[in-house]
């Protein structure tokens, strides 16, 4: 069996979602399959760790493909990149197949302008919304995103002291047209936070940046709060773990912590729905607890042994 696999990464939450299955490839032997990973992007080799660099455009990708020809084409959507999206007719031009690695909900006109052979899903909800949307799920395969596995490890132990731990979780949405921005939900939330700290109420806000956005309209509010702090780099869900409340729009750690067991807001656009969530949440009325299927999340597993499954099968077929 000869089979190849090619990733082809530029996102942080796709290259969240390959690192698990690269790590494994590396350390699982599959008989007569090998692989590579195209990275895109600095991040896509900070998460990732191997591969080669790739420039982040579209011919490039193409050029990658037609010189491994490989018979797997992996490539993920998380940051609707031209150069990623390339993944596809670069596939199809050298006869391989193209399988999406969808890290998360939503976005699937961008996401699918050309649809892929196959698509790994990270949840059933991914089908009936596609399906909303007229999409054809007949490829679509629901195995889980990898980067969730990880979640098994992480307890969610509240700070009790009287100064409450507040994250806000930021994220790059201005600069793809989508409301309400990161910006307006941080206004929005120093707002309610202005107002409970005239009512006795302290607080730590920890600013944490998305690591595609431009963190320059982030860090100024260092300057503007006395009570903000930074956290940057490493785990996102760490500043979390030992928080009273995390704030956000839709980013992934924002469900990550609320699966988790950690009060968690999502801010829709409404200022007195939020100022009304954030005091439920801190005066104890609502009440958040742990999502006990956690504990049985095994995507890691379960996506290799569909990639192993899918390489016999082009295997058999090469030795047909």
């Amino acid at each position: 069996m000869n089979v190849c696999l090619l990733f082809v990464i530029h996102s942080p939450g796709g290259a969240n979602f390959a690192a698990p299955l690269v790590r494994k490839l590396a350390t699982r032997d599959l008989p007569g399959v090998r692989y590579d990973v195209a990275l895109l992007s600095p991040w896509a080799r900070e998460i990732v760790g191997e591969g080669f660099d790739v420039a982040p455009e579209p011919e490039a990708v193409m050029r990658a493909v037609e010189e491994i020809m490989p018979d797997i084409v992996l490539y993920e959507t998380g940051s609707v990149h031209p150069a990623t999206l390339a993944s596809v007719p670069a596939a199809r031009r050298v006869g391989a197949v193209s399988v999406c690695m969808l890290d998360w909900f939503g976005n699937y006109e961008k996401r699918f302008r050309e649809m892929p052979d196959l698509i790994m899903a990270p949840h059933p909800r991914v089908v009936e919304e596609m399906r909303e949307a007229r999409f054809d799920t007949s490829g679509v395969v629901v195995l889980g995103n990898p980067h969730f596995d990880r979640l098994k490890q992480f307890r969610y132990v509240p700070s009790n002291g009287p100064k409450k731990k507040i994250i806000f979780y930021s994220q790059p949405l201005e600069v793809h047209k989508q409301k309400p921005t990161e910006k307006q939900a941080l206004l929005a939330l120093v707002s309610v936070l202005e107002r409970l700290r005239k009512e006795g109420w302290d607080f730590e806000l920890v600013l944490r940046p998305h690591p595609r956005e431009d963190k320059a309209w982030l860090k100024e509010w260092l300057e503007i709060l006395p009570y903000a702090s930074w956290n940057e780099g490493g785990e996102s869900l760490l500043p979390a773990m030992g928080a009273n409340l995390v704030v956000g729009v839709n980013s992934t750690p924002l469900y990550e912590a609320l699966w988790l067991g950690v009060p968690t807001v999502f801010y829709r656009g409404d200022v007195l729905l939020l100022e009304k969530e954030i005091r439920e949440i801190l005066t104890g009325k609502k009440q958040f607890a742990p999502d006990p299927s956690v504990a049985g999340f095994n995507a890691t597993e379960k996506c290799f042994c569909f990639l192993a499954g899918l390489a016999a099968g082009i295997a058999r077929k090469k030795a047909a």
